[in-house]
């Protein structure tokens, strides 16, 4: 099952969809937004008709349902994708992001450590954990997991090499800039290593 979060900007971690506007084309307008996510929720429904218990797309739902401004949404179906399939660290990693996005702090660090349980080589969730210390006064503890997310990444790249040269698809590796989990799930890491250069710069002050 391959799961992709549509955009991880990882210095803020903030949601968004990938691609962009040309330049010169007009922005869409939120209700014309809010009208394509009511579509894709409608089909993602229609697709949960036939396969209810796809861990995958529940998941896709909680993220419309966010995107959409539904909070309550997002929870119940984070929640069966989460229940679906308990080992995926990226089910909770979503949940993190969307609880601290809607001020739940304590279910923010809850799940994120439940991610890192599951995946402890994914350098976006070390990363993540470091933005937290460092939002709570804890510039120690941020430091090294900004520490442990540099050399996690330089770990995965590793891997990453290694399986281009010997063809063989190695777990938590990253490749062409993506970090990608034992459930393929694919992250973007591509300014990673220059956003924790930033971030260890600001708490070694």
């Amino acid at each position: 099952m391959k799961t992709i979060l549509r955009l991880i900007t990882i210095a803020s971690l903030s949601l968004s969809i990938s691609a962009g506007c040309q330049e010169g084309a007009p922005e869409p307008s939120k209700s014309n937004l809010r009208t394509d996510e009511q579509v894709e929720i409608q089909e993602l429904l229609g697709k949960l008709q036939t396969d209810p218990n796809s861990s995958y797309l529940h998941n896709q739902l909680a993220i419309l349902y966010s995107d959409s401004g539904s909070f309550s949404g997002f929870v119940k179906e984070i929640n069966t994708a989460i229940k679906l399939q308990p080992k995926d660290p990226i089910n909770y990693f979503q949940a993190s992001l969307t609880y601290g996005e809607n001020g739940h702090h304590e279910k923010e660090v809850a799940m994120l450590e439940k991610a890192i349980a599951l995946d402890s080589q994914n350098p976006t969730f070390r990363f993540r954990r470091a933005q937290i210390y460092g939002s709570e006064g804890l510039p120690d503890r941020a430091k090294k997991n900004y520490l442990d997310a540099k050399q996690l990444l330089a770990a995965a790249v590793e891997r990453g090499n290694r399986s281009a040269a010997d063809h063989v698809l190695r777990d938590s590796r990253v490749v062409k800039g993506t970090y990608y989990d034992s459930f393929n799930n694919a992250y973007t890491v591509e300014h990673l290593t220059a956003d924790i250069e930033k971030a260890l710069t600001r708490v070694s002050k």
